[in-house]
């Protein structure tokens, strides 16, 4: 039982558009068992590979390794389907092919339970770049720009590496003060190669002239305005927003931290292209912070399998005396024989302390005090430590950090039921030295990027 049902999808390629054609059969599916995907073929296809643009499907047909899957991909419908042939035609431009299309697109409906899915594409010739150009910059900002272009000649004509060094070249001008500059493409086609063009407008050169701070209510100001790294006077650079930002975040005070700039009377739409015209002009910035409310407590209470009861508490100030001073008490007790006749004392006992402190005297040393006392309970063996850390973390550069911490604490031992056990106190002096590169694109979710640490300890 076959039938078709067609309809074109309009797609933009490149200069060039296309239509894409699906067919289907119309039968009548129960909404609570749609059918299952048996296949997808691919046609036309000669220089990719059908197994890379599978990759880039939501609708996927059952892994050949595993033949006696029982969760089988579900077709989900046309809906779908239209994203999908959207992400295979990104993928050809992706990989150079320009002038890539979808053809056509079958749904064959075998049963209630199964479909097939046929896709015509038409993959064109791959396009490679002849040659790369900036215009509208000189010596030196050009060579530093120059540096920083990813795609070269011979690469095929990648749209990702496009528009990555169009952000790149954005972000060089506006860090070097052109806080103004667009940069716009073109590219020229001639075969199957093509001339990229970028064309970059400076604009003026900004400078910043007076900062203002609002937002702020607990926080002493001047908390605020040692960590702006801008000073009035200098070249605007968005790197040193960034930094600015950052370091607010990282006094964990403030929930949000904003630099608005200001360029004058913006209430004219010709003040832009005036702007542009000016050889060099002023900035205004504002620093509006929006604060966290500074006290927390939390509460915990667990049990686990190794029948043991725990309760834990916990109480923070992270703003005191407005000057971001952070102080948190930690108290946590576990109980291994909590629902067993014998009971004994407490298994384990933990009581902490930390006291942080965003600078250290009048260096930019985030600063870390934890005295700490600790007893843990086992079979034969019992162990009482006290103890007290100093941590001090410096931040080198944004993503990058090093911290040193020094460490002093006695254990107390009693293990005579071991036999050639021993009792005693025992004192421990630790030195820390670690190195820090964070350069995830986002630390909760990260896609991009790398973690590295490099730590040296001697006890």
């Amino acid at each position: 039982m076959m039938g078709l049902l067609r309809r074109w999808l309009p797609r933009a390629c490149g200069c060039l558009g296309a239509g894409l054609l699906l067919a289907g059969l119309a039968v009548q599916v129960s909404a609570d068992s749609p059918p299952g995907i048996r296949r997808v073929v691919f046609r036309g296809v000669e220089e990719m590979s059908p197994s890379a643009l599978r990759e880039v499907m939501h609708l996927r047909q059952p892994p050949w390794w595993n033949p006696f899957s029982f969760s089988k991909p579900i077709y989900h419908g046309t809906d779908h389907l239209e994203p999908d042939l959207a992400r295979i035609l990104a993928h050809y431009r992706d990989e150079g092919f320009i002038f890539a299309r979808i053809e056509g697109a079958l749904v064959s409906y075998h049963s209630e339970d199964w479909v097939e899915i046929e896709i015509d594409v038409y993959e064109g010739m791959r396009i490679y770049v002849r040659s790369v150009a900036l215009r509208g910059v000189q010596s030196p900002i050009k060579e530093q720009l120059e540096e920083k272009i990813e795609i070269r000649p011979g690469n095929p004509l990648r749209e990702p590496k496009l528009r990555r060094d169009e952000d790149a070249i954005k972000r060089i001008c506006q860090d070097i003060g052109y806080a103004l500059a667009e940069v716009s493409r073109e590219t020229r086609f001639r075969g199957d190669s093509a001339a990229v063009f970028y064309q970059v407008e400076l604009g003026p050169l900004v400078r910043v002239g007076k900062i203002g701070i609002e937002g702020f209510k607990r926080t002493k100001e001047y908390v605020i305005r040692r960590e702006v790294k801008i000073e009035e006077g200098d070249r605007f650079r968005l790197s040193r927003v960034a930094k600015t930002q950052d370091r607010l975040f990282d006094l964990g005070t403030f929930r949000t931290a904003q630099i608005i700039p200001f360029y004058g009377d913006t209430a004219h739409s010709d003040t832009a292209i005036v702007l542009r015209r000016e050889r060099e002009v002023q900035v205004d910035l504002k620093v509006v912070v929006g604060e966290k409310p500074p006290g927390w407590f939390g509460l915990g209470l667990g049990y686990t399998t190794d029948e043991r009861g725990i309760l834990q508490a916990e109480w923070g100030y992270r703003n005191l005396l407005g000057r971001a001073w952070g102080l948190q008490v930690i108290g946590e007790v576990s109980y291994r024989s909590l629902f067993k006749r014998n009971y004994r004392e407490l298994d384990d006992r933990r009581l902490e302390m930390i006291f942080t402190m965003p600078w250290l005297v009048k260096l930019p040393v985030r600063c870390q005090v934890r005295p700490y006392y600790r007893f843990n309970h086992e079979q034969d063996f019992d162990e009482d430590v006290i103890g007290i850390s100093l941590r001090n973390r410096y931040r080198l550069s944004r993503g990058r950090e090093g911290l040193v911490e020094v460490e002093f604490k006695t254990t107390a031992t009693d293990s005579l039921d071991v036999p050639g056990g021993a009792q005693g106190r025992v004192s421990t002096h630790l030195l820390s030295l670690a190195m820090n590169e964070d350069r995830r694109d986002s630390p909760v979710d990260p896609r991009r990027g790398h973690f590295a640490q490099a730590m040296i300890e001697l006890a």
